[in-house]
């Protein structure tokens, strides 16, 4: 299976795509650094297989991201495993 993947729009803003896994829901975690514990750079639930970091949300700074994909069933429950992915800001 094709994990999350990740480009970029023409501001240099992230997007997202993973692959349709059934769930009712995807919730998208980002944080920067290698524990999505201690904090989130951005989090959103979606029932989309695609989206994009918000013009408006605060800048991304330079630096390691992780992002992981956390497919949700109808009650908001988690079915099946996370995808995960990673990229750089310069």
């Amino acid at each position: 299976t094709p994990g999350a993947l990740v480009s970029f729009d023409a501001k240099g803003l992230p997007q997202f795509s993973y692959p349709n896994q059934g769930a009712s829901q995807y919730a998208l975690l980002l944080t920067r650094g290698d524990s999505f514990q201690r904090s989130l750079d951005w989090a959103v639930r979606t029932p989309q297989t695609r989206v994009s970091y918000p013009e408006d949300g605060r800048p991304l700074e330079p630096g390691f991201y992780r992002f992981r994909v956390v497919p949700l069933d109808g009650s908001g429950q988690p079915m099946g495993p996370a995808l995960e992915g990673s990229f750089s800001r310069p």
